[in-house]
């Protein structure tokens, strides 16, 4: 999102006299080519979330079965104290 604010602002358009958000079009970073600001950004996040999420990920441990017994789970909901009255 910051990478399409901040493309956005600095684009200008001399013929109207705009000088920030000028246009839609800018050029795009690997590319080199004018493609639309926010079909670039919105591809850009796309990028960092699946790196960040991977990256996140990696140290935990792998996600399985649990070993604890179906009692031990249940177990907080039985030992509430009932009302005595």
């Amino acid at each position: 999102m910051a990478y399409g604010t901040w493309t956005a602002c600095n684009v200008q358009n001399l013929r109207s006299g705009v000088m920030h958000f000028g246009g839609s079009l800018a050029e795009m970073p690997v590319l080199g080519k004018l493609g639309y600001i926010a079909m670039t950004a919105f591809v850009l996040n796309l990028i960092v979330a699946v790196l960040l999420t991977l990256l996140l990920r990696a140290p935990t441990r792998p996600s399985g079965a649990t070993t604890s017994p179906t009692r031990a789970i249940h177990a907080s909901r039985r030992s509430t104290p009932r009302s005595t009255r």
